[in-house]
């Protein structure tokens, strides 16, 4: 899979897996094999940006993309599918 750039790469993934089912910290942590220092660095910013927002789902808190965040997700998949092209 093409990645924006190597500094990107983590967000991208991040908001990627976002889009497609809302996790929680340490579950994002074990599916993307990041360091717990780097999700919270990552998901700070993507709160504070407006991307993401926290839910209480049961015991859990989960990570939900906005629609804001939905939106750069989408244009991240287009851009994915360009540079594979």
């Amino acid at each position: 899979m093409g990645k924006l750039c190597s500094v990107s790469s983590k967000v991208e993934e991040v908001i990627l897996a976002l889009y497609e089912y809302p996790y929680s910290r340490v579950e994002l942590r074990d599916k993307l094999k990041l360091g717990a220092q780097t999700v919270k660095d990552i998901v700070d910013w993507l709160r504070d940006n407006g991307l993401i927002e926290e839910r209480l789902d049961g015991r859990k808190v989960r990570l939900h993309l906005t629609e804001k965040g939905k939106k750069l997700a989408e244009l991240v998949k287009q851009i994915e599918e360009l540079l594979r092209s």
